[in-house]
């Protein structure tokens, strides 16, 4: 039977949609017991993500979705009132539904990939220093979601109706300073100009209230570019593009949408942009599951029969027949009763054009990546926003595109323009890149509803709009949560680190916090909330420029002296320095401060100020510290050339290790303020030489020609090098030096990795920042090229191919048992199989990954089996269950690979197909009836002989799982199958059996049983057709009736395993 649901909770949800999610988290976060239930088979309502199947089963099928009205009068106490929900907006406002597919070869190549494509039904991008991207951040929940740069910004120029594609109207809009420098585009005049335009708007968003700009702020912004002195082709990239985000044409909000713009770029990469990885979808999941870590409930596919109102208030609903009570009721708008509709038709929709095709709307080489298009121009002006996806933000295959055109209403002749973005012309010839459309509208249905009969605890979540940003859904739901709790934070930051170092102190505050025994310096959550906004104003006052490559240039706070000099340095200048002021003698002015503030918040405040007066001053100083360091620097090596020049390398070690100790042993009371020791200077390995010849003759002719151009700024690593240029009179540079720095880094330059072309440097001079940069990039070039491309394979070579799995197979090929291993046939979550071949014969090596990140529940199948005694150590009984079975199958004869070798996590078997291994059954095309139904009946007779004849049942079964070679069906995968005295076998047989029959349904397989005549042919348990199969066979198990299939039950798997080789 089905768990029940809680019959009190202090919240309940009614949907899954992103703004319902975020509000169950808010809510869970602030302690608040919360149930959401959403009447869909999965997460998100209409900001859900589909792939294929799903997406045309959910269009064929949406609009024939029909609900009977319930009635829950047994259910209702004295002086409740029980109000069904709607029938009319039953489909969470959409309709209009139309779904098409072309080019109907490739058409139906796209079922055969529906797994690999994730479409949104309501598609938006992130702004990087947007709302979402910090209640991602503070919540916690961006560690459920990965994202990528939506940095293919697009635009349309100079479009005539008489052309046949666009494609070549489609060109890229610089945004940051280096796109603006390299696009060719744009004339050197417009570069200017566009340069400068920009930064003003920078300065224009820091000094709003000053800026000249101020008198224009209710202009017409074209106007207003005009007045710039902005060309028509600048204003349609600006307009387009830069200024996306605006609502409308007034300057005001376009300049500081465009100020939101060029603020974002740099956060996260090149591009103002982020889009989820697997699509929107993932954003109202991580949620619930931020939701569900603290305590919240979520239950999908639950009939909403309707709420029940006391006085007034919202008292509970009545969810499959159950009363559920509540305190607050927060609601999507599709499942209100009628009693809060007004009459009033709904005037403003959101119209969705979803488009798949195998060439992206602009061929080159970032095609895969995310594409962002402004279509105002095709459809009359009227706000119309593209987003193109691809394998980059692995929301389709690669070679396909996901394309989603979201707007307020699509003009007459929108569509048939919009053909031509993806019609494409080669050699000659012109051809549609289309392969489905998908179309339907999105009623904003709050507009419907009469807000002045609701209940007083009864909410209503926002629908969605046409923003290309979450902006505006985050600001209504942020004022929704403060509205319904004002006395909670709308997701705040989490305050205390969940770190195992941190959690015995923060129980221990706990505790004295429950004791009412706080000690002094603690502060209480008022308090606290004032000096994080404090130390916040604070920041934001002293913070450094961010890496935002449109930020207006500041004097950066340069790095600290003592933070870069050697320990015996630092500790030598502490020996003179003047003692600290300790938290006994400094001095605060507590009167001056506002008496409503905690005398701990004070000090403080007060210790802040101080400690930035202390590190201003040191800055000051860096500079005279660095003096005396040189001059120091420069004697101990004038005293070092004094003793002898004629020394060899040898001699001028044991003296630099003679000084070194010299150094160490020098007494506090010395003169100097400033010691410093040569001891952090290494040698090259040049210095290690053991050679009579003297240094000089070891350099020919040609290398003193060479190094002659920087011979007298080149400080050299051994003294001998230093004395003969003391010796021949020329000054000694030290290594701080500006100019020799400059020429050093030029020479290091040329140095740097193969392919990294940067010309002849020998005549020039690069600054140290420059450098670092051409240095840190040629790092990255470095890793980048290296880095394994394929995740998949990163993935498997990580958790597969380790240390002890390449001996085990090494040493099965030095037996002579094995020639080679070719390569990978196939990766799943469980393990990998690698091809192995012994002349003519052909092996599949089976290696279970070591980590269980991707098949977390194999315990689930393995610690019930009585014949496996230690099944914690998981892995190694996974490989020696599938041996084991294995065993069984070959022994009833039924199709399977035959078990020949298994060592730890690695297990050979023979090869299905040959040379070429044979293919999955979901990837065979059956030309007839005829041979359906014979796969049909050889499936249906490995089930009965793995039931019956190896007591065994399959627990993962399904077309992915069964081969097809020569017209025959062989079953793998067995690890997970289990034998009959297992107490879940009857629920996995069951599972089995639905997924063998969905699959010949769906490909149209005639004359199949139901799946209770299956189960009943198998098992020989009576079921009964009218009554449903799962209540049967849940409540068969739990009577425990199978308690007779128990059979040899003390008999374990090496027991059996022994007794099949001796038989053998």
């Amino acid at each position: 039977m089905e768990d029940l649901l809680p019959e009190s909770v202090d919240v309940i949800v009614l949907g899954t949609g992103l703004p319902e999610s975020m509000l169950a988290a808010a809510s869970s976060r602030a302690g608040l017991s919360v149930l959401t239930i959403d009447k869909n088979p999965f997460y998100g309502s209409s900001w859900t993500s589909f792939n294929f199947d799903g997406l045309k089963n959910w269009a064929t099928n949406k609009d024939d979705t029909k609900k009977k009205e319930y009635t829950a009068n047994f259910l209702i106490e004295d002086g409740e009132i029980f109000l069904p929900t709607n029938q009319e907006f039953n489909n969470d406002g959409i309709d209009n539904i139309k779904f098409e597919t072309f080019n109907t070869k490739e058409s139906d190549e796209l079922e055969k990939i529906s797994r690999k494509f994730s479409i949104d039904l309501n598609p938006k991008l992130l702004l990087s220093t947007g709302p979402m991207v910090s209640i991602l951040c503070d919540s916690e929940v961006s560690k459920y979601v990965e994202f990528v740069n939506a940095d293919r910004l697009l635009c349309l120029t100079d479009i005539t109706n008489d052309e046949v594609s666009y494609e070549q109207f489609i060109s890229n809009v610089p945004c940051s300073k280096s796109d603006i420098f390299k696009s060719n585009s744009l004339t050197m005049i417009e570069k200017r100009i566009m340069m400068k335009f920009l930064t003003e708007v920078l300065k224009w968003h820091f000094h709003r209230d000053e800026h000249e700009w101020k008198e224009s702020m209710n202009d017409n912004f074209i106007d207003f570019l005009r007045k710039q002195k902005i060309g028509d082709s600048l204003i349609k990239y600006i307009l387009d593009i830069i200024a996306i985000l605006r609502k409308g044409y007034e300057t005001y909000e376009c300049l500081d949408a465009i100020a939101s713009f060029l603020t974002s770029i740099g956060r996260f990469g090149n591009s103002p942009f982020l889009y989820p990885i697997y699509g929107v979808g993932e954003l109202p999941q991580g949620f619930s599951r931020l939701s569900a870590v603290y305590g919240g409930i979520f239950c999908l596919d639950k009939r909403i029969d309707g709420i029940i109102v006391k006085n007034d208030k919202i008292t509970g609903i009545v969810a499959e027949g159950q009363k559920i009570t509540c305190k607050t009721l927060i609601s999507n708008s599709g499942y209100l009763p009628e009693n809060y509709l007004s009459k009033n038709i709904i005037n403003n929709k959101i119209e969705r054009l979803i488009i798949i095709s195998n060439k992206s709307i602009k061929s080159d080489c970032d095609d895969a990546k995310v594409a962002v298009l402004n279509l105002a121009s095709l459809n009359n002006d009227v706000k119309c926003c593209l987003i193109e996806t691809g394998f980059h933000g692995q929301t389709a295959p690669k070679g396909y595109y996901v394309t989603h055109i979201t707007s307020e209403k699509f003009s007459d002749d929108f569509i048939s323009n919009l053909d031509k973005l993806f019609t494409k012309s080669e050699e000659g010839e012109i051809s549609s890149s289309i392969l489905m459309k998908t179309k339907f509208s999105i009623h904003k249905l709050d507009e419907c509803i009469d807000y002045n009969v609701l209940p007083m605890n009864l909410y209503v979540t926002p629908t969605t709009d046409s923003d290309l940003d979450f902006k505006s859904i985050i600001s209504q739901c942020k004022q929704l949560f403060n509205k319904i709790f004002p006395e909670f934070d709308f997701l705040p930051e989490k305050l205390i680190s969940s770190n195992n170092d941190n959690e015995e102190e923060c129980s221990e505050a706990m505790s004295l916090l429950e004791e009412d025994k706080v000690p002094l310096g603690i502060m209480d959550d008022e308090e606290l909330r004032l000096a994080l906004e404090a130390q916040k104003q604070w920041d934001i006052k002293n913070s450094k420029s961010s890496g935002n490559p449109w930020k207006i240039n500041t004097l950066n706070d340069s790095s600290k002296l003592t933070d870069i000099m050697s320990e015996e340095v630092l500790k030598k200048l502490n020996v003179e320095e003047k003692p600290k002021e300790t938290l006994s003698n400094i001095s605060i002015d507590i009167q001056s401060c506002d008496d409503d503030i905690d005398p701990d918040l004070k000090l403080a405040l007060e210790l802040q100020k101080q400690f930035d007066m202390e590190i201003n001053e040191e800055n000051n100083s860096d500079y005279q510290e660095a003096i005396k360091l040189q001059k120091l620097f420069d004697e101990e090596i004038a005293q070092v050339y004094n003793k002898d020049s004629s020394l060899d390398i040898n001699e001028a070690k044991k003296i630099q290790h003679q000084w070194d100790l010299e150094v160490l042993k020098k007494d506090a009371d010395d003169k100097s303020e400033i010691s410093f020791g040569m001891a952090r200077y290494k040698y090259s390995h040049d210095d290690e030489i053991d050679c009579e010849v003297p240094i000089e003759e070891l350099n020919d002719e040609e290398d003193e020609i060479e190094l002659s151009w920087t011979k007298k700024y080149e400080k050299k690593d051994n003294i001998i090098a230093d004395i003969d240029n003391n010796q021949s009179g020329i000054l000694n540079v030290s290594k701080h030096n500006v100019e020799v720095t400059k020429i050093k880094n030029a020479d290091k330059t040329m140095n740097f990795a193969i392919g990294m072309n940067v010309g002849d440097c020998s005549e020039e001079k690069i600054s140290s920042k420059v450098f670092n940069k051409l240095r840190q990039y040629s790092k990255d070039e470095i890793k980048r090229n290296f880095r394994i491309k394929d995740k998949a394979e990163k993935s498997t070579y990580e958790q597969g191919m380790d240390e002890d799995t390449r001996l085990i197979i090494f040493k099965v090929i030095q037996k002579d048992e094995m020639d080679s291993v070719e390569g990978i046939i196939a990766s799943g979550k469980e393990s990998i199989v690698l091809h192995g071949k012994k002349e003519e014969k052909n092996f599949a090596i089976k290696v279970y990954k070591k980590t269980l990140t991707e098949f977390k529940n194999r315990n689930e199948y393995v610690k019930d089996d009585f014949r496996f005694k230690n099944p914690g150590h998981i892995l190694t009984v996974w490989a020696e269950k599938e041996f084991l079975n294995l065993k069984r199958l070959k022994k009833a004869e039924i199709n399977a690979p035959e078990p020949l070798y298994l060592k730890k996590n690695v297990m050979i078997m023979t090869m299905i197909g040959g040379k070429n291994p044979a293919l999955k059954l979901k990837d065979i095309t059956f030309e007839d009836d005829e041979s359906k139904t014979d796969a049909y009946i050889q499936v249906e007779d490995i089930l009965l002989d793995m039931y019956k004849k190896c007591k065994l049942v399959h627990g993962d079964l399904s077309e992915f799982n069964l081969l097809y070679h020569n017209n025959n069906v062989y079953v793998i995968d067995v690890s997970q199958a289990m034998d009959l005295s297992h107490p879940r076998s009857l629920h996995f047989l069951l599972r089995d059996l639905e997924n063998v029959l969905a699959f010949f349904n769906k490909i149209e397989t005639p004359n199949l049983p139901t799946l209770g005549a299956l189960f009943e042919k198998i098992t020989d348990i009576p079921i009964d057709e009218e009554k449903n199969v799962h209540v049967q066979v849940e409540q068969f198990e739990a009577d425990n009736r199978n308690i007779h299939l128990r059979e040899n039950k003390s008999k374990p798997s090496n027991v059996e395993l022994q007794g099949m080789e001796d038989e053998e």
